[in-house]
């Protein structure tokens, strides 16, 4: 059931340190991978966390913005990130690609519940970026992170976000003020200074980011009813080198199963 995974796994570590590996909650339907998931869901997922000694909250929600746009060939992001404790702002621009991705979900019709284990490459943009650009997307986003913090050491982080998208700032503003947001999970492997990725092979990291899909997803990891559905791998990663180490960063309703995650 992991094999796959396992590619995205070996990816993770072929693309260091601008690699991104990621378990994320969603929708599986007409063939498509939707992210986001029901308030209801939503709200258990963060009460779990709170809940879990191991787990440290971050206890504020911040608020960032995401710019995608064109630039040359390549899908370029700009973060903004308001720091609300120096009263700073501050800007990353990002060339990403997905590299591997494996999509899991319910083999019961009745059930549309999913979740997609993903490795992406993260290039901080080195060249001149335009004064003025046309976005193609902009995505405010609302988050919340808790860190799994194994040893003194951040080892996972489980980030909880509300969001609101659209194709232009000012739209995506008024839909912040008149819609309700999507409701996004994930947990992130931050491996902070190396450790788990040292001491554990792909097999073991593959398997436990199945577990926390399954876990997060509400199921029963004894009698699991999930089944891979689709996995893909980009050929066409452009070949890149960088000295700058990107910060590697990071559900359930049952708190036990989740402290025994891997």
């Amino acid at each position: 059931m992991t094999d796959n995974v396992v590619s995205c796994v070996s990816n993770y570590r072929k693309y260091l340190p601008t690699a991104e590996l990621e378990v994320r909650l969603g929708r599986y339907q007409g063939g498509k991978f939707t992210a986001g998931v029901e308030r209801e869901v939503f709200d258990q997922l963060i009460s779990d966390m709170q809940s879990i000694p191991e787990f440290v909250d971050e206890g504020e929600w911040k608020e960032v913005v995401d710019y995608h746009f064109a630039h040359g060939n390549r899908k370029t992001r700009t973060r903004v990130l308001f720091n609300s404790d120096n009263m700073s702002m501050n800007t990353e621009h990002i060339h990403k690609y997905t590299v591997s991705e494996s999509t899991y979900g319910h083999v019961r019709d009745d059930e549309d519940i999913a979740f997609r284990v993903m490795t992406s490459q993260e290039l901080p943009v080195v060249d001149a970026l335009p004064v003025v650009c046309i976005p193609t997307h902009v995505r405010i986003k609302q988050r919340r992170c808790f860190e799994d913090v194994r040893n003194g050491v951040v080892a996972w982080k489980y980030e909880f976000s509300k969001t609101w998208s659209a194709n232009s700032r000012s739209v995506v503003e008024q839909l912040q003020h008149m819609s309700p947001p999507v409701y996004e999970v994930e947990c992130e492997l931050v491996d902070m200074d190396g450790s788990y990725l040292h001491e554990n092979d792909d097999a073991f990291i593959s398997k436990s980011l199945v577990l926390k899909g399954q876990m997060m997803c509400g199921d029963d990891v004894q009698d699991s009813t999930f089944e891979q559905i689709s996995h893909w791998t980009n050929t066409s990663i452009p070949v890149e080198s960088t000295s700058k180490r990107t910060n590697r960063k990071r559900v359930a309703s049952n708190t036990s199963r989740m402290e025994k995650a891997c």
